[in-house]
């Protein structure tokens, strides 16, 4: 999620995620149900007056046989 006015990126696991965060509910200007039902952001992203909503895949480096963390 991008933030406009603060031009910040948050990143989330899920959409219910991103609505328990007290910072980002109120600008969504919807409900959580409401996001889900309509699939926003799922496959074109999802604009209001305050953030840019989209789903991304987050990327990582894949281990080798035999290492641990």
């Amino acid at each position: 999620m991008y933030v406009k006015d603060s031009r910040e990126d948050f990143y989330y696991v899920s959409a219910a995620a991103m609505f328990n965060d007290p910072r980002i509910q109120p600008l969504m200007g919807m409900a959580y149900k409401t996001f889900r039902k309509h699939k926003y952001g799922s496959e074109e992203p999802y604009e209001n007056d305050y953030v840019i909503v989209k789903r991304g895949v987050i990327l990582g480096h894949d281990k080798k046989e035999g290492q641990t963390e």
